[in-house]
């Protein structure tokens, strides 16, 4: 009898880690659905500076976060469990590019780019936790570096080629205009907010 209720707990065992495996959608809506993130990255400004200083841009793309998890989580829980998303050091955007006109692109990277963009982190602020509303992903010389955008807090993080990741606070001028470019991006046609 014994042998059976261990042969049944199995099956259940092996039943379950395919939903837990299933894309990481469970474990995306698990670690981040309805709560207040404090992301986890190096507030070392000088490192940040010098991840800046890319030479040879090639290509740059857009992505649009998924939902706010913590303000919309039904709607964060549906896009993740629905639609197709990558993720950047654990923030989801929807996989598919934002298509934009190229002379946005030259001036975007210039401002991305610019060391006055830019101010120390001054810690976590109480606007119902980091969310990465737009990620540009800048292909150059050595690699790919991500920018990650959070216009609530007025906050970005920096993922390097190496995967290193810093944060750092937008001044004001480049949060309004990134925080306008972003408002006229089109939203993919899932999304719900």
């Amino acid at each position: 009898m014994k042998r059976r209720y261990k042969l049944i707990l199995a099956a259940a065992v092996l039943a379950i880690i395919p939903i837990f495996m299933y894309s990481g959608r469970i474990y995306t809506i698990a670690t981040l659905s309805g709560r207040a993130n404090v992301p986890s990255c190096s507030a070392d400004f000088s490192a940040f500076v010098k991840c800046l200083a890319l030479t040879d841009v090639n290509e740059v793309a857009y992505f649009y976060g998924l939902p706010h998890p913590y303000g919309h989580a039904d709607a964060f829980n549906t896009s993740v469990m629905h639609d197709d998303y990558i993720s950047v050091v654990g923030y989801p955007f929807y996989s598919a590019a934002i298509n934009t006109q190229p002379k946005d692109l030259t001036e975007i990277v210039s401002k991305v780019l610019n060391v006055s963009s830019y101010q120390q982190y001054d810690g976590p602020k109480m606007c119902g936790g980091y969310h990465a509303d737009l990620a540009v992903r800048i292909a150059h010389k050595n690699g790919q570096s991500w920018f990650l955008f959070c216009f609530g807090c007025h906050e970005i993080i920096l993922v390097n080629e190496s995967g290193d990741s810093y944060i750092a606070n937008m001044n004001k001028p480049f949060y309004d205009f990134m925080n306008s470019f972003f408002k006229g991006l089109p939203k993919p046609t899932t999304y719900q907010n």
